[in-house]
């Protein structure tokens, strides 16, 4: 039971900040919670720690949107303020509404990576008619980046009959739905049978005995993210997607 003291002790604003700090200080390795949840500075409870990148910091992410049309003055029309750790992503949907809202929606926005995924673009386009234009990010797992064994790009993607062919020829035999961070996915499997005896299973799978699987979009967002990445290496791509380059102008 809580007695009357520690009710008004926990009711108390500076107390709760207090008690929040010492928590976190004293708290095990094993049960620490999100950088969300601690405290840089106790004046300041809804600053907290983030990195991005190379870039640490404690306090808040501020969100720009400027005009870019050419001839034309460039002048910010909308800024979003959320704490640190609101990943750049999460604004996009926010950001379209608001700019509807006040009449200010643009015909096309110029984005970096961080706000951009195949559902945001239809989103944008089925609801504020609006081209999202920027890099989707690539596709960053191990072996992608090294390039030393078989990405998902090495894999063929049978849609019809719903199954994902590999590089050495091998058929999937499970095909079902898949979900990542709340996101919905396809996950094709392979079978032992298939796997264990491969000649390059050590190129596909880090696994000892298991099988290899692949995760990828549904066919509408798998086929925009397919079209866009190619598109990103076009020039035409690369000198429309240019004007952003002296977006950080406006406000140095």
């Amino acid at each position: 039971m809580i007695g009357e003291r520690e009710r008004w002790w926990r009711a108390v604003p500076s107390a709760r900040v207090g008690t929040r700090l010492i928590q976190q200080s004293t708290r095990s390795t094993a049960c620490k919670r999100p950088c969300s949840y601690g405290l840089r500075n106790s004046g300041d409870t809804d600053a907290h720690y983030c990195v991005k990148g190379d870039t640490a910091w404690s306090g808040y992410r501020v969100h720009l949107r400027q005009t870019c049309d050419a001839d034309r003055p460039e002048v910010v029309v909308h800024v979003a303020t959320t704490t640190a750790t609101v990943q750049d992503g999460e604004l996009t949907d926010q950001i379209h509404d608001e700019l509807a809202a006040a009449g200010l929606a643009p015909g096309e926005h110029v984005v970096d990576s961080a706000y951009l995924t195949p559902a945001r673009i239809v989103r944008a386009k089925e609801v504020h008619h609006i081209t999202l234009l920027g890099p989707l990010a690539a596709d960053h797992t191990r072996r992608a980046q090294a390039k030393t064994g078989f990405e998902q790009a090495a894999f063929v993607i049978d849609w019809r009959n719903e199954q994902v062919i590999c590089p050495r020829g091998a058929v999937s035999h499970r095909w079902g739905p898949h979900q990542v961070k709340g996101h919905e996915y396809l996950l094709a499997k392979f079978s032992t049978a298939d796997c264990r005896p491969c000649p390059d299973r050590c190129r596909c799978t880090p696994s000892k005995a298991g099988p290899r699987s692949v995760s990828f979009l549904p066919r509408p967002l798998y086929d925009i993210q397919q079209r866009n990445r190619l598109d990103q290496d076009s020039q035409e791509w690369q000198q429309r997607y240019a004007i952003r380059a002296g977006i950080e102008a406006t406000i140095s």
